[in-house]
């Protein structure tokens, strides 16, 4: 078997035993090959420290993109807590779980200054509601107060026309009576409303609504396209006031003598009211606009024509009690239409519980 010497220079020996007791001793010197050996090592040891810091260094620009994003992260947030929402998260497009979870936090954003954009809208309409109501009670207000101290002057005699007196003030006290129920039913209606689940003829409540301004206003064209037989699942009383509301509305508004068509049809599922006028309408921008809470279309309109100014946001409420939708739109008469789409019987119990679809 071969050996290795260790001296001046390392040898591998080996010796081959040939006949008349003789041997042939080989030998090859390990120097180059422990030169290679070495080489080899050093160049292993090389590769591994280049590799570990190339490692070290791309693990150190990602931890540290890593950290800058959640420092940005948490500025955002300290940013939110103190009440700035108009700020923008620009989520990078890694699939890291810091980069998820800034792309969750960008959608948050996004859905909180949606929602505070809402409610900014609503605090202003109501602002605004609050301005026209205040100024709706004071108006009768004043003129009470106005009524009481002539009433209650020294200096009147007994000729002075007391039941006129009386007559005006009552005038204004059903007035208030009427703001505060209009009041009052848009707080019912804007809680949950156990609406009532009855058959309602809307049919005849239309007729009959339509015949009553027909008596009330002899000299207004209306025309009448109502399909007998319609009913719909819900509060009769609501309803009336619902079509009460629309007919108060064209009295008040339009010119005694503006026509009007009133179009009531079924189709499969669904129920459709329309009553077009010829009065002046909306301004445009009101068309684009949906019938809310607190939103007074015209500002003008209500004080001077002595009406409340509630009638369209509680004709908006009692469709929506109702799983129904409603539309103003110019009429093809040149004022104002009204459409109202409200569901039959079978597909009221369907939308139990479901939002309203937007009418086409």
């Amino acid at each position: 078997e071969g050996v290795t010497t260790q001296g001046t220079e390392s040898l591998r020996m080996r010796s081959i035993a040939m006949p008349d007791h003789e041997f042939i001793v080989v030998a090859r010197s390990l120097q180059s090959s422990q030169s290679q050996d070495r080489a080899n090592i050093q160049a292993l040891l090389a590769f591994v420290v280049i590799a570990s810091a190339c490692g070290a260094l791309i693990v150190g620009r990602m931890l540290k993109r890593d950290f800058n994003e959640v420092d940005e992260l948490i500025q955002n947030a300290t940013e939110i807590s103190q009440g700035n929402t108009d700020i923008q998260i620009h989520p990078h497009t890694g699939n890291s779980e810091i980069d998820e979870l800034a792309r969750a936090l960008d959608r948050m954003i996004i859905s909180l200054q949606t929602t505070v954009k809402l409610e900014r809208e609503v605090h202003g309409r109501m602002q605004d509601f609050l301005g026209d109501a205040s100024h709706e009670l004071r108006t009768p207000l004043t003129v009470i107060k106005g009524y009481v101290e002539l009433l209650s002057a020294d200096s009147i005699n007994a000729k002075e026309p007391y039941s006129r007196y009386f007559a005006r003030v009552t005038s204004e006290i059903e007035r208030m009576e009427m703001l505060i129920k209009d009041l009052l039913l848009l707080a019912e209606l804007g809680q949950e409303y156990n609406l009532p689940q009855e058959a309602v003829s809307l049919s005849s409540i239309v007729a009959v609504n339509a015949e009553d301004l027909r008596d009330l206003e002899p000299h207004r064209e209306v025309s009448l396209h109502v399909e007998s037989g319609i009913e719909i699942l819900g509060s009769a009383s609501l309803l009336q006031q619902l079509l009460a509301n629309l007919f108060a509305n064209i009295r008040r508004h339009t010119p005694t003598t503006a026509a009007v068509e009133v179009k009531l049809r079924r189709d499969q599922d669904w129920v459709y009211l329309t009553i077009d006028d010829a009065g002046p309408g909306l301004p445009e921008a009101s068309y684009e606009q949906e019938a809310l809470h607190f939103k007074r279309f015209d500002p003008s309109r209500s004080r001077d024509s002595g009406g409340s100014g509630l009638g369209m946001s509680i004709i908006s409420a009692i469709v929506r009690q109702h799983q129904g939708n409603l539309k103003l739109s110019k009429s093809h008469l040149g004022g104002l239409q009204t459409a109202i789409e409200l569901p039959t019987t079978d597909r009221f119990d369907e939308l139990g519980g479901l939002e309203s679809r937007n009418l086409d």
